[in-house]
């Protein structure tokens, strides 16, 4: 095989070249696309405090990705890594009265994150902790009714500090009330509502 083609799968000369472009330039897609959200709004409320609030309901559509930011900060003189100072917050809770509430439970425990029964590796330092961080829930559905969901920690400079993944959460087990633990100092939820 001569050597001046092995490596190369086009000949060399500029009428090819001309052409090959002409080609690419056909393969635009110069169509108008439109995504129809008929129905449905952008939605988002916030609590600036959690303390006096008496009803936190999640009044987004779960089969639409929805985000739940909480910031979160713990007093100096306390020990994250105590198992008695959790920050929990509890999401689709189905009926309030009951002792047994079934939700879903997802937070901050001996300084690290967990949702569910996952938890992340590593501890959050308690300087982060005092000093303030933010914890987003992201929580995307599948097509199979069930929704993969993000909880990450956010410092204030906005760096990730840390994070953990589920895939095992039905869409419908986010529906309901929200009721939160101590240090959090307030919820935002974001998402899209019906009309």
């Amino acid at each position: 095989m001569d050597k001046q083609y092995f490596f190369s799968t086009t000949p060399n000369n500029s009428t090819y070249k001309k052409e090959l472009v002409r080609k690419t330039d056909s393969l635009v897609d110069n169509q108008n696309y439109y995504l129809f959200t008929e129905g449905f709004v952008s939605f988002s409320r916030e609590w600036s405090t959690v303390y006096d609030v008496e009803e936190i309901v999640l009044d987004v559509s779960t089969s639409h990705p929805f985000s739940i930011i909480l910031a979160l900060q713990y007093a100096s003189f306390m020990d994250p890594v105590d198992d008695l100072n959790v920050a929990k917050i509890y999401l689709g809770i189905k009926d309030p009265q009951k002792e047994y509430k079934k939700c879903i439970e997802m937070g901050l425990y001996m300084g690290r994150l967990f949702i569910k029964d996952i938890f992340d590796f590593e501890s959050i330092s308690k300087e982060k902790l005092v000093e303030g961080i933010q914890i987003i829930l992201n929580v995307i559905p599948g097509s199979n009714g069930k929704s993969s969901a993000t909880l990450k920690a956010v410092d204030l400079s906005g760096s990730v500090i840390s994070m953990i993944k589920t895939g095992k959460i039905l869409n419908s087990d986010w529906n309901g009330e929200i009721s939160t633990g101590a240090h959090f100092k307030s919820i935002r939820i974001e998402g899209i509502q019906s009309e």
